[in-house]
């Protein structure tokens, strides 16, 4: 597990530079994508990205403080869920590695009561379908 760090834009002082559209995470690619988000431990000097292309990467990130806020750590753990199950070839394979990853990554901020709650959604949305 490691991540990679791509720096976007040097800070000057303690102002940004200027930068058109900074999204705090968002998928990159198709299918066999990944989770690219913002490293917010490093701001606001500078700017750098991480790209997370397994769950313990994103694991890492959440309970890194890399990535903070409800709303970015339930979109991360989202992500996180689609990268556990992305190679799965047979329906039981899926569920196994959908409720594994759900159960590692509610362990990855114990104090994000939501996180939990979302994850549980999440999946119960995928069972429904």
């Amino acid at each position: 597990m490691g991540f990679e760090h791509r720096e976007r834009r040097a800070a000057l002082g303690d102002h940004m530079t200027s930068i058109d559209s900074v999204e705090t995470l968002r998928w990159i690619g198709d299918r066999n994508g990944f989770m690219r988000c913002i490293d917010q431990t490093r701001l606001p000097r500078e700017l750098v990205e991480i790209d997370c292309r397994d769950v313990a990467t994103v694991w890492s990130a959440i309970r890194q403080l890399q990535v903070r806020g409800a709303p970015a750590i339930g979109i991360a753990a989202a992500y996180g869920l689609c990268l556990a199950v992305q190679s799965c070839g047979e329906e039981s394979e899926f569920f196994s590695k959908l409720y594994a990853a759900r159960d590692y990554l509610a362990g990855s901020r114990p104090t994000a009561v939501n996180l939990g709650w979302a994850l549980n959604r999440l999946v119960g949305l995928v069972e429904s379908m």
